[in-house]
Order: structure tokens, then C-alpha cells, then sequence
């Protein structure tokens, strides 16, 4: 009888090529596939509702859920959680406490590094930003699907006082908890998914930092 897991590496590479591809790569598609478009200035772009006011620094969600890349995020998240929670490991049929142990430690490490990856950007310095349709996707994987639905929809409707994406992603994280337990997860995952969650603002209020959403470059016309 088997007492060790079983690494499917091509599964776990999958998996991790989806969830540590760092979003600024997108820009190599743009590039290659490049139109030729003219660019909005600060007054055009607030005519569209894409400009913000500077000391506004909450979670516009009805201008997120039309970015291509949000949701491009959110998928790539959910696949690759489900790659890597269904595919890469196998354990035996009676397995030891050990190795689900050891196959679920293996799994947080990859999904702790691509929050990491998504989240920490150096260009001109070091900033975070608030991954936050990667999260909901991973989360889904990783935890329950409707628990995470539920909270997202919470998180929506008492967005208008949510000041920052640090508070945002912090309270959806939190609520995940209760309502992953209410949709009967393990606990062991639904914790794992609240605390990934919790991670860019955790580590954002480490560095004294802002959290900040992605937010596309201004260049003049």
C-alpha cells in the first residue's frame, strides 16, 4: 500500500506557469500586437470615469469589472488553483496525516508565491498593489467557490464605505473564514484562502506602504 504522494510535475508546472505569471507581462502582448491609438490626457480620461480623484482611494469595482485583464486574472487564478488542488498531487487511497500535510504545505507555497509575485511590482520603486480578481479566482480554488462568491457580493454592496484596497481586500479575506466554513470547506483550506487573501495587505501595512489597484500608465495626447 502506497504511503507517499505522488508529484505530477507536468500539472504543477502548469499550474505554476498560471499562477506566478506576473501581471506586467501582459504589456509584451500589447506590444507585439500593438494598434495604433491615440492617447487621453488627465481631462479626457476623466470624462470616461477612468480619470480619479487624487484623495479617492477606494475600489471603484464597476470600473474594474470592465478591465480585460481583471478578469483575465480571475480565470488564469481559478485554473491554475485547480490544477494545482486536483492534478499535481495525487495521494493514496488510505493516505497518511503526513503526507496530506506535506501535499497541502506544497500547495500554499505555491499559491503564497504567486500572491507575492502578483502583488510586490519594482519598477522605479518598490510598490503593492491589491490582486484582487486573482485572489477571488485562487480563493474559489483553494477554498469554497460559493463561500468565496458570497463574501465577494458582501464586500460589493458595503463597498461605498470602504475606504482603500488594503481595508477592501482585508475584510473580504475575513469574511471568507465564516463563510467557508459555512459551505462546509475543510477548515484547514478555508483558512489557507482567508490568509492568502489577507496577505498583500498585511504585508503592505508591514511596509508602511499604500495598497494600491492596477491602474494603466497617462501619457499626454
Amino acid at each position: 500500500m502506497r504511503s507517499e504522494f505522488i508529484i505530477h510535475w507536468p500539472y504543477l508546472a502548469l499550474a505554476a506557469a498560471m499562477l506566478w505569471f506576473p501581471r506586467p507581462w501582459y504589456r509584451l502582448g500589447r506590444r507585439l500586437f500593438k494598434r495604433r491609438r491615440r492617447h487621453l490626457d488627465r481631462l479626457e480620461q476623466f470624462a470616461e470615469e477612468r480619470a480619479r480623484d487624487p484623495d479617492d482611494k477606494s475600489v471603484r469595482m464597476g470600473v474594474e469589472c470592465r478591465s480585460k485583464r481583471n478578469w483575465l486574472d480571475l480565470l488564469r487564478a481559478a485554473a491554475g488553483g485547480v490544477g494545482l488542488m486536483y492534478f499535481a498531487f495525487e495521494l493514496p487511497e488510505t493516505p497518511t496525516l503526513e503526507a496530506r500535510r506535506s501535499v497541502f504545505g506544497l500547495q500554499v507555497f505555491v499559491a503564497v508565491v504567486g500572491t507575492l509575485l502578483q502583488c510586490i511590482r519594482r519598477e522605479e520603486k518598490v510598490s503593492f498593489f491589491a490582486p484582487i480578481f486573482y485572489l477571488v479566482g485562487l480563493s474559489a480554488a483553494l477554498g469554497s467557490p460559493s463561500g468565496v462568491l458570497f463574501s465577494l457580493l458582501l464586500m460589493m454592496a458595503i463597498n461605498p464605505i470602504i475606504p482603500n484596497p488594503r481595508v477592501f481586500l482585508g475584510s473580504l479575506g475575513l469574511l471568507m473564514l465564516p463563510f467557508g466554513v459555512l459551505f462546509s470547506t475543510e477548515m484547514m483550506r478555508a483558512i489557507a484562502a482567508a490568509a492568502l487573501t489577507c496577505l498583500p495587505p498585511l504585508i503592505s501595512l508591514l511596509a508602511a506602504r499604500p495598497l494600491v489597484i492596477y491602474s494603466k500608465r497617462v501619457k499626454p495626447a
